[in-house]
């Protein structure tokens, strides 16, 4: 199974912005509350068609990015909290691995001259994340090519949307290998 994913703005105010295959289909939409242009907090909500109603969504995750003192922001997967600084590294945190425990693994974060990585458990390379804002997939299957419009906005969305993707990638070949199994008894 290979993906080719491409991230689209729908508005001028970052709200539907959408994950689509090569075909257009919607896979995740992805909605941001922003409370100012560059600095205000802001919460993005990540959903997936739910059924066959059009429009009807079903939550996948949510992440609060109210960064200040104290307040380091949230990461909200399928139920399961972590802080933003434990996905996403920021100013001073360069030179160390962050990790985020999800339920499809544990995910790293590193970063060198090249640009940024997601590594998974075994320091394979996921996605690199380009300083010319070109993200390249080093993982197959699922391929991952993204519009480079929306990368320098929203590349951490990006790359949580790549978690998502890879879990759903996951559960359907193991869903699929339990149906061979099942078949061949």
């Amino acid at each position: 199974m290979s993906f080719a994913i491409t991230y689209h703005f729908a508005s001028t105010d970052f709200r539907d912005n959408v994950l689509t295959d090569a075909n257009g289909q919607i896979l995740y939409w992805i909605e941001t509350e922003r409370g100012g242009l560059f600095n205000g907090p802001r919460t993005t909500h990540i959903s997936k068609p739910s059924g066959s109603m059009f429009g009807k969504r079903e939550p996948v995750a949510s992440v609060d990015f109210r960064r200040g003192p104290g307040d380091p922001g949230k990461v909200v997967f399928r139920g399961q909290s972590n802080t933003l600084q434990d996905f996403f590294p920021r100013k001073g945190w360069w030179s160390k691995k962050r990790s985020m425990s999800t339920p499809s693994g544990t995910f790293y974060w590193s970063r060198d001259t090249a640009g940024i990585s997601l590594l998974d458990g075994s320091n394979n390379m996921i996605v690199t994340y380009m300083s010319n804002h070109h993200v390249f997939s080093k993982s197959s299957p699922p391929a991952l090519t993204l519009a480079e419009s929306a990368l320098s906005l929203d590349m951490d969305l990006i790359i949580l949307g790549w978690v998502i993707m890879s879990r759903d990638a996951e559960a359907a070949r193991r869903g699929a290998a339990a149906a061979a199994v099942g078949a061949a008894a």
